[in-house]
């Protein structure tokens, strides 16, 4: 059975501005290219003009091929298949272009008195991704009681190219500081995309994908079927698996924030008229890839969104035993175990964390004074990570009614614990919370998971 699937996707978000900046009064750097009013948020009172993130398109191409082939012999019934999918999605971002002004109070408002943002650079990327995948299933009756189920699969989940190698990454390991007066030169811990169409001066190339693409993703699936008594009214059954899951393309996206290919400047209570920081036109960038960054004399750090260079593809292995025992006509009582382990499961992590120093009472950030610190995910220096986990037991117990007399129901009852160690590490449930509490500790973070109830009753 041959598959071939083509889709198209194209999304659109202008914002709505009504107002110009320059009829508030407000001077914007980049006013020339977008004249619109920037946002005005008082934390936690409103929030007036369309969202700094609003001005941005996206075209999504996906082409797919999947065969699958059926065996029935003997005892044996046997599936093989494969699968082979390709994403091209251009888009751009336009993040920050007008600016946004934080009030802190109603005060501060009143005042004038805000935190400014605005953002300048690179707006587009044009990624490419390829998956390729592969099984084969067989379904074993070894008698009239037992079945097995075996299989094997394969998962190939591509990590995104940039067309034109418009990618850079951050090597802790690598990282040498300068100076204003004298900054380090690359190689300075910043790396680029090999296929790099043009080059960052003295920046070295690695793989097209940043990171090595993980490609040992076998995941076998055993499963059994045994029928306990003659009646057929007592079964036992179970099994155990292995899934991948592929990375979501966002941490891709947010390629898009990375110095050098694009700058937030922060102002704090500059006077109204002029709030933003003189960040350049985007024709300015890439800039020259130092440390500090060409643009530290205007107060501008460091900072982006990079994937470890150990980022692998997150796993869950999921295992299961229940008796079901048909302990009346139409009515069936199971009761079982449930469990899964997440491994190498996907977080984001602040890794220029200011360190604390008992002896001189001082917090220090690791990647000296010209490199956000910042937990912000788009205006700090963040690492995309697969290194949490997650575990989960739960014992599980239902009574079916099948459907008979105009009468059916299923009432189940779960008793069951999930913890991991990065439910919230991502801006999640916690309204916007970012990364650990210490991201050279992440034992600290263990817990039950943000949506782990027990026990439940349905």
């Amino acid at each position: 059975q041959a598959r071939f699937g083509f889709s198209r996707l194209r999304v659109t978000s202008v914002p709505e501005e009504p107002f110009t900046a320059q009829q508030f009064g407000i001077t914007n750097p980049l006013g020339n290219l977008f004249p619109g009013m920037p946002t005005l948020t008082v934390t936690g009172l409103f929030t007036l003009g369309s969202s700094p993130l609003a001005d941005q398109s996206s075209r999504i191409n996906s082409f797919g091929f999947q065969d699958t082939l059926s065996i029935v012999k003997g005892r044996h019934r046997i599936k093989v298949g494969g699968e082979y999918r390709r994403s091209q999605v251009n888009f751009y971002f336009n993040a920050f272009s007008r600016g946004q002004l934080i009030f802190p109070t109603f005060s501060n408002f009143l005042l004038g008195q805000s935190v400014s943002i605005i953002g300048s650079g690179v707006y587009d990327r044009a990624f490419r991704v390829n998956d390729l995948s592969g099984f084969v299933q067989d379904d074993v009756k070894v008698s009239n009681r037992l079945t097995l189920n075996l299989g094997l699969r394969y998962d190939f989940f591509g990590l995104p190219k940039e067309k034109y190698g418009r990618l850079v990454n951050f090597v802790p390991e690598q990282f040498r500081n300068g100076t204003l007066a004298s900054p380090a030169q690359p190689p300075n811990g910043f790396v680029q995309a090999g296929n790099a169409a043009n080059p960052l001066p003295g920046v070295p190339l690695v793989d097209d994908t940043l990171v090595p693409q993980d490609r040992n993703n076998f995941a076998p699936r055993v499963g059994f079927a045994y029928r306990l008594n003659e009646r057929g009214t007592l079964a036992l059954r179970g099994g155990y698996g292995i899934y991948y899951d592929r990375i979501s393309t966002r941490f891709a996206n947010t390629q898009l924030f990375n110095f050098p290919y694009l700058a937030l400047g922060v102002g704090v209570f500059r006077p109204l008229a002029t709030p933003f920081a003189a960040v350049p036109q985007p024709g300015a960038f890439p800039v020259n890839a130092t440390v500090p960054s060409p643009l530290a004399p205007l107060g501008i750090l460091i900072s982006g969104v990079y994937p470890d260079p150990n980022l692998r593809t997150p796993y869950i292995q999921q295992y299961n035993a229940n008796v079901q025992w048909e302990f009346a006509r139409d009515y069936l009582l199971e009761v079982g175990y449930v469990g899964s382990k997440g491994t190498k499961l996907l977080q984001l992590l602040t890794i220029n964390q200011p360190i604390y120093n008992p002896a001189t009472n001082t917090f220090t950030a690791p990647y000296a004074s010209f490199v956000s610190a910042q937990k912000n995910a788009t205006g700090g220096l963040q690492q995309v990570q697969t290194s949490s986990n997650s575990h989960y037991d739960s014992l599980q117990l239902s009574v079916t009614k099948r459907f008979s007399s105009g009468l059916q129901f299923l009432s189940a009852y779960t008793f069951g614990k999930s913890i991991d160690d990065a439910s919230q590490n991502g801006a999640g449930s916690n309204g916007g919370y970012i990364g650990a509490q210490d991201a050279r500790n992440l034992r600290l973070e263990r817990g039950r998971s943000d949506w782990d109830t027990r026990p439940s009753l349905k």
